[in-house]
């Protein structure tokens, strides 16, 4: 889908679900009642080039489990919002690419991790998991101007269960979490570690309302 206007629909403007990685680019998405795509397990769309104003919010919904053996969430024209929790199957591998915004706006929403996440950004372009409230990140997404302020206890956080495997997180910026309870009672923190394969570098971990 490319060089269109996807505009007021009822829900989103688009919607991919399964194990697909289907190519949307340089697309104008405008007054959809929520998001102006929506990615229901298909976390390798190719995005790029896509503009959004007026959307609720102005971001790429992640919903589900990832579908796709092996998939990647790279850097685009929008951030990427946690629409529900998300979480990666065992055996299944996430990969995030440099400059990725992840934003949440629900104090228990959460990304789980039984399988493996391989987020690598760099100095100059981190990944970034925070607040739907953080305009500093990618700017004003849920369009409310100045109303809104990020807080600590904003969202979860990232779970690492004990069968996850492989995992590497370098430059990375995770802030405003600790809202809720993640894998065990107690584990409301930015970040929740229940496996050793587990490497975590040259990061900013901030604001959680807790640990």
């Amino acid at each position: 889908l490319s060089n269109s206007i996807i505009a007021s629909s009822k829900t989103s403007g688009v919607r991919v679900s399964g194990g697909i990685a289907p190519t949307i680019q340089n697309n104008l998405f405008s007054s959809n009642t929520t998001y102006p795509v929506y990615l229901d397990g298909a976390f390798g769309t190719h995005l790029s080039g896509n503009t959004a104003s007026g959307n609720a919010p102005n971001g790429v919904a992640l919903d589900g489990s990832q579908a796709a053996n092996v998939a990647t969430i790279s850097s685009t024209n929008l951030p990427y919002v946690l629409a529900q929790n998300v979480t990666v199957p065992g055996s299944r591998t996430l990969n995030i690419g440099p400059g990725v915004v992840v934003k949440t706006g629900a104090p228990s929403r959460r990304v789980t991790v039984n399988g493996t996440l391989q987020a690598t950004g760099s100095a100059g372009a981190p990944i970034i998991f925070t607040s739907l409230k953080d305009d500093a990140a990618f700017g004003d997404t849920n369009g409310d101007g100045s109303a809104t302020s990020p807080l600590p206890g904003d969202w979860a956080g990232l779970a690492f269960s004990s069968t996850s495997t492989n995992n590497l997180l370098d430059n990375l910026i995770v802030r405003y979490g600790g809202g809720a309870s993640m894998l065990f009672s107690g584990d409301d923190s930015n970040i929740a570690i229940y496996t050793d394969s587990f490497t975590l570098s040259n990061s900013i971990i901030a604001s959680s309302k807790t640990s």
